[in-house]
């Protein structure tokens, strides 16, 4: 290839690559949103430290929400990793949960706890 032809394909080339992977990014957003979510409160939160022979932190907390699945409110605490730093925490904070709608389904289905 010449130089003057690699200097029209390159630039094509890389206009469709970037293109797609703005269209992947989107439709992920927009997977992202449309996912059932929903606020917790959290009721406690604490720091685990796992890994055996090189531990590392893992924050944990108890989360209480309540969400209305099938028209029925299911009010619900679970102790789930949340991701946060627990310094930022406080007691009474509300998070925003995207598990949720999976957490629900599992819990009215008995196949948690």
């Amino acid at each position: 290839m010449k130089l003057k032809d690699a200097m029209i394909v390159f630039p094509i080339a890389w206009a469709i690559f970037f293109g797609g992977a703005y269209l992947v990014h989107r439709l992920n957003v927009s997977r992202i949103n449309s996912r059932p979510h929903a606020t917790a409160t959290i009721v406690d939160a604490w720091t685990e430290y796992r890994g055996g022979s090189k531990p590392y932190a893992v924050t944990i907390g108890r989360i209480k929400f309540e969400r209305i699945s099938s028209g029925k409110a299911i009010n619900c605490e679970i102790s789930h990793h949340i991701g946060y730093p627990t310094d930022n925490l406080q007691i009474g904070d509300t998070i925003d949960v995207v598990f949720i709608g999976v957490v629900i389904e599992l819990l009215r289905k008995g196949w948690m706890w």
